[in-house]
C-alpha cells in the first residue's frame, strides 16, 4: 500500500484485472476488475492494488465541477475503448488536435458514467466502531440492530442515530456496503462465487449475485 499522496493533475484509474483499494482520511473504496476510480487534484489518497491487479491511468490537466470528489465509477465499453486507444499510442502531445479531441470526449464520458456505491467511510464515534466490531467478529453473522442494541446496552435507535451522524448512512447500509467491500476482495484473491457468497453473509449464491450487481453494476464473475 502507498503512503497518502496527491497529484496536480485529476487521474481516471480503470481497473482491468483483480481490485484496487483506494482509501483517504474519510474511508475506503474497493474497486473491482470492470470498474474505475476518479481522483481528482489535489486530493490525498492511498492505493494498494491486489496481487497482479491491472490499472491503467490517464491524467487530466481539466475536468468538469460535476467530478469535484473520490468516486468509484462503472466504465461504459466506449470510455474503456478510448483509455485502450489512447494507451495503444506511440505518443500523444497535449497541443495535439487528436489529443485535445480525445481529452473532450473523455472528459464528457466521464460525467456520464454511473457512480458506484462502494465508498465504505471510515467510522469515528466509539459507538460505531463498537459495532463494527462486532460485526468483524464474525463476517458471515448478520445480528439484527435490535440484539446488537442488547449486547451494547443501547437502544436501536441510538445506534441508528450514531451511525446516521458519524457515517452519513445507516447501518444497513453500512453492512451490505462492507459486505460487498469484502467480497470484492475475495473475488480478487481467485476464491470462488458460492464460497464467497457464504464469506460476506448472504444465504444463497443468487441473493449475492443480486445484491453484487446491484453495487457494483456487473455479475461476480466479470469482476474479478
Amino acid at each position: 500500500k502507498t503512503a497518502e499522496f496527491a497529484h496536480d493533475q485529476h487521474q481516471l484509474m480503470l481497473v482491468l484485472d483483480r481490485a484496487v483499494a483506494v482509501s483517504n482520511n474519510l474511508g475506503t473504496w474497493m474497486i473491482p476488475a470492470s470498474c474505475g476510480v476518479w481522483i481528482p487534484a489535489g486530493v490525498r489518497h492511498g492505493v494498494e492494488p491486489k496481487p497482479a491487479a491491472r490499472t491503467p491511468i490517464l491524467y487530466l490537466r481539466r475536468a468538469r465541477d460535476g467530478r469535484a470528489k473520490c468516486a468509484a465509477l462503472q466504465i461504459s465499453p466506449l470510455l474503456r475503448a478510448i483509455v485502450d486507444y489512447i494507451y495503444g499510442l506511440q505518443s500523444l502531445s497535449d497541443d495535439e488536435p487528436t489529443a485535445k479531441r480525445l481529452v473532450a470526449v473523455v472528459i464528457d464520458q466521464i460525467d456520464d458514467q454511473r457512480e458506484l456505491p462502494l465508498f465504505v467511510p471510515t467510522l469515528k464515534s466509539s459507538l460505531a466502531r463498537r459495532v463494527v466490531q462486532a460485526h468483524a467478529s464474525d463476517p458471515a453473522d448478520t445480528p439484527r440492530i435490535r440484539d446488537l442494541a442488547i449486547d451494547l446496552a443501547v437502544s436501536d435507535r441510538t445506534i441508528e442515530r450514531a451511525f446516521l451522524a458519524d457515517a452519513l448512512m445507516t447501518v444497513g447500509e453500512w453492512r451490505q456496503r462492507s459486505r460487498i467491500s469484502h467480497a470484492i476482495a475475495l473475488l480478487a484473491g481467485g476464491v470462488d462465487v458460492k464460497d464467497v457468497a457464504l464469506e460476506v453473509g448472504y444465504a444463497t449464491p443468487s441473493a449475492f449475485v443480486a445484491a453484487f450487481k446491484k453495487y457494483v453494476g456487473v455479475t461476480p464473475g466479470r469482476a474479478r
